[in-house]
C-alpha cells in the first residue's frame, strides 16, 4: 500500500517533497513531548487509507516560519535564563518584543504559574524557570526510544526479559540516564555553576548509538563534540549546551521516524494481505447505510465495455484502441480476461478524462475524501471513494506528459522547418532525453495547467505563462543551434574559421521568426480543445493503455504489429523520450487496478453489471 504514498517520478523533482521538514525543531513540552505522541505508544489504524500523519486532520507541519521562531525564541530564552538567571520578557502593545528590560530583580520568580505585569503601554511576564521542564523532558523522551511497550496478554505472566531480548540491557540504561538526568540535581549544579555537561552527553551519546541508526552517529559525535567544548577550561558557551541539549532532540526526533517506518514496514505485508477485505468490508457497511449507490460505477464499466464492443466489429485497417486489439488478438477470451481489459480500459480513460467537479481541484484535503460519503458528491465511480489523491495524481501526470509531449513534437518540427535536415542528423534518443530532462527544469510546475477548463487563478496562469515560455525559448534555442551545427558540420571541417566564438555566441541566439514560429504554435495548440492537443492525448493515451495491458496480462501472448497495423508506435509517434513516464505511469496504474479487481472483481463479474 505504500507504494501509493511514494508515487513521484525521478523526472518530477518540482513535486518532491523535502522530507527533512519533518523533523524540524518544536518547543519541548513536558505533557505531550517534543512531537506531541511517544512513538512506543500503540495507535490502532482506523482510517481505510491509512493516510500518513500530514494528511490527517490534526497534522500541523513543523516547517512553518511562525513554529521556526517559536521555537528559536524558546530556545534563545533557555539561553539567556543559563547566562543571567533572567525568565521575564516584555513586549509592547503591538507584540514586539523589547530588549534590555528585565524585572527578575524585583519580581520574585513564580512557582506554578506565570507572574504577569500588564500596563498601559507594554506587559511584563516572568515564567518559572524552564530549565527542569526541559532535561525532565529530555529524560522522558529517551526513555520513550530506549525501552519500548511490550505488548502482552494480561494472563501472561512471564518476565519481560523473556519476551524482549534487550530487555535487561534497556533497563539498565533507563536506570543510568536516570541517574545522570536528575533534574533536581542538575538544577542544583547549575544555580552553584557547577554543572558540566560533559560527562552527562557523553553518556547519553553511547546509549543512543546502541540504538539509533549508523547514519545517525555524526549527529551524535556533533553533539558529544559540542558537549566537550562547555568543559571547564574549555572554549564553548552557555550557547553551545544550549545547542548539544537541542541537537539530542533534533536526533531523537529522526529517531522516532525511524522508529515509524520501522513499524510501517513491519506491519506492511499485514495490511497487504487485509486491504482488500478491509475495503469491500468498509463499502458493504456504506452501503447498507445508504450513503453509496452503484450507478456511476455501471456506467463506467459499461462505457468502456461498449468501446470495446463497438471496436470488435469494425473491419481490419480501421484503427483501433490497443485494448480491442489485444482482444481480438484473444481465440475467445474468458469473462476474466475481458473484465480485466474493459477495467484496465476505464482507468486509463478516467486518468486521461478525469470527471470535471474532482479535477478541478488536485489539491484538495485527502482526508475530505477519506470517507465513503464524500465521494457521493463528486462524478468518480463509487468503488473509487478511496482512491480519488491517486486517481487525481495520475491525471496530473498524465497532462503534464501530453503537454511535454507536445513540446518535444514541436522541437522536432523547429528542426525540420526551412531546409529539411539530413536523415542521419536527427537527434539521438540520449539527446532527446537530456533535452526533456532540461525542459523539466526549465518548464512550469505542471505543465498540463494548459488543459484544465476550469483553472481561474490568474497568478498561477501568469506563473505558467513565463515558465513555458522559457521553455520555448529554450527549444528554440536548442533547435537553431542544432540546424546551424550541423549545417555547417562539413564546411567547417573543410575549410576551418578563425571565428569559432562569434559564431558560437551567434548560435546561442535563436532566430527571430522560428521563435514567433514557436510561440505562436504553443499559444494554439497547448489548449485542452486544440486537435492537436487531442491527438497526442489519444496517442499517449493508447501507449499507457497498451503497456498497462502487457503488466496486467503478462501471460496471455500480445498482439503483434502485423496482427495490430493500425496502432502507432513509439518510434513513429514520436514517444520514444517519453518512454520512461509513460512506462512508471503505467506500472502505477496497474497497482491500483490489481488492488480494485481484488476487491470490486466478484462485484465485476456479476452477470448483469458489464456484461449483459
Amino acid at each position: 500500500m505504500d507504494d501509493f504514498h511514494n508515487d513521484l517520478h525521478p523526472m518530477s523533482r518540482k513535486r518532491k517533497a523535502d522530507a527533512d521538514d519533518c523533523s524540524c525543531q518544536q518547543r519541548p513540552v513536558v505533557q505531550d513531548g517534543p512531537s506531541g505522541m511517544s512513538s512506543s505508544d500503540p495507535t490502532p489504524v482506523s482510517d481505510p487509507m491509512l493516510l500518513p500523519p500530514a494528511a490527517t486532520p490534526r497534522f500541523r507541519p513543523t516547517s512553518s516560519r511562525r513554529k521556526r521562531d517559536l521555537a528559536d525564541n524558546y530556545w534563545n530564552a533557555i539561553v539567556r535564563e543559563l547566562e543571567s538567571g533572567c525568565t521575564c520578557a516584555t513586549v509592547d502593545a503591538h507584540g514586539r518584543l523589547l530588549k534590555g528590560l528585565c524585572v527578575c530583580a524585583t519580581v520574585p520568580i513564580p512557582i506554578g504559574r506565570p507572574f504577569v505585569l500588564p500596563s498601559s503601554t507594554f506587559t511584563t511576564v516572568r515564567t518559572p524557570s524552564r530549565l527542569k521542564p526541559l532535561l525532565t523532558e529530555l529524560l522522558e523522551v529517551l526513555i520513550s526510544i530506549i525501552q519500548p511497550v511490550v505488548a502482552r496478554s494480561p494472563s501472561l505472566s512471564l518476565h519481560p526479559g523473556l519476551l524482549h531480548p534487550q530487555y535487561n540491557q534497556n533497563a539498565s540504561h533507563v536506570a543510568m540516564l536516570r541517574s545522570i538526568l536528575d533534574a533536581d540535581l542538575i538544577q542544583q549544579e547549575i544555580d552553584h555553576r557547577l554543572f558540566d555537561p560533559c560527562g552527562v552527553f557523553q553518556t547519553i551519546g553511547d546509549i543512543i548509538r546502541c540504538y539509533c541508526a549508523p547514519m545517525r552517529d555524526h549527529a551524535v559525535d556533533q553533539m558529544v563534540k559540542l558537549a566537550h567544548s562547555c568543559s571547564p577550561g574549555g572554549t564553548g558557551t552557555k550557547a553551545d549546551a544550549v545547542r548539544a541539549i537541542r541537537l539530542c532532540f533534533e536526533i531523537m526526533e529522526l529517531m522516532k521516524l525511524d522508529v515509524a517506518n520501522h513499524q510501517l514496514q513491519t506491519l506492511r505485508p499485514y495490511l497487504v494481505h487485509s486491504a482488500a477485505q478491509f475495503e469491500l468490508k468498509t463499502f458493504q457497511e456504506s452501503r447498507q447505510k445508504g450513503q453509496l449507490s452503484l450507478s456511476v460505477t455501471r456506467q463506467w464499466l459499461k462505457t468502456a465495455h461498449a468501446e470495446l464492443a463497438d471496436e470488435n466489429v469494425r473491419p481490419e485497417g480501421i484503427p483501433v484502441s490497443p485494448a480491442a486489439s489485444f482482444l481480438r488478438s484473444l481465440n475467445k477470451p474468458s469473462r476474466h480476461v475481458q473484465i480485466q481489459v474493459a477495467v484496465t480500459k476505464a482507468f486509463v480513460n478516467l486518468i486521461f478524462e478525469p470527471p470535471s467537479s474532482s479535477s478541478a481541484s488536485p489539491s484538495a484535503s485527502p482526508a475530505s475524501r477519506s470517507s465513503p460519503a464524500a465521494a457521493v458528491g463528486t462524478n468518480y465511480p463509487e468503488t473509487l471513494y478511496l482512491d480519488h489523491a491517486r486517481l487525481n495524481t495520475f491525471s496530473t501526470d498524465a497532462a503534464d506528459f501530453t503537454a511535454l509531449y507536445m513540446l518535444m513534437m514541436l522541437h522536432r518540427q523547429l528542426l525540420q522547418s526551412g531546409a529539411p535536415l539530413k536523415t542521419d542528423s536527427v537527434l539521438k534518443t540520449d539527446e532527446l532525453l537530456i533535452l526533456k530532462k532540461e525542459i523539466w527544469e526549465i518548464g512550469p510546475q505542471h505543465f498540463g495547467l494548459c488543459f484544465r477548463k476550469d483553472a481561474d487563478d490568474e497568478r498561477e496562469w501568469d506563473k505558467w505563462r513565463d515558465d513555458i515560455s522559457n521553455a520555448v525559448l529554450h527549444l528554440t534555442v536548442h533547435a537553431s543551434e542544432t540546424r546551424s551545427s550541423r549545417s555547417s558540420s562539413a564546411s567547417s571541417i573543410a575549410t576551418p574559421t578563425s571565428s569559432d566564438s562569434s559564431e558560437s555566441l551567434a548560435r546561442r541566439v535563436p532566430d527571430a521568426n522560428l521563435l514567433t514560429l514557436a510561440t505562436n504554435w504553443v499559444h494554439s495548440n497547448l489548449r485542452h480543445d486544440s486537435p492537436l492537443s487531442q491527438l497526442m492525448r489519444k496517442r499517449l493515451r493508447n501507449k499507457v493503455e497498451e503497456v498497462a495491458l502487457g503488466l496486467v496480462l503478462p501471460s496471455i501472448k500480445k498482439p503483434s504489429s502485423s496482427e495490430s497495423p493500425t496502432s502507432l508506435s513509439a518510434s513513429t509517434s514520436g514517444l520514444e523520450p517519453l518512454m520512461p513516464e509513460i512506462t512508471h505511469l503505467a506500472e502505477r496504474l496497474v497497482k491500483l487496478v490489481g488492488i480494485h479487481t481484488n476487491v470490486y472483481g466478484a462485484l465485476y463479474m456479476q452477470p448483469g453489471f458489464v456484461f449483459p
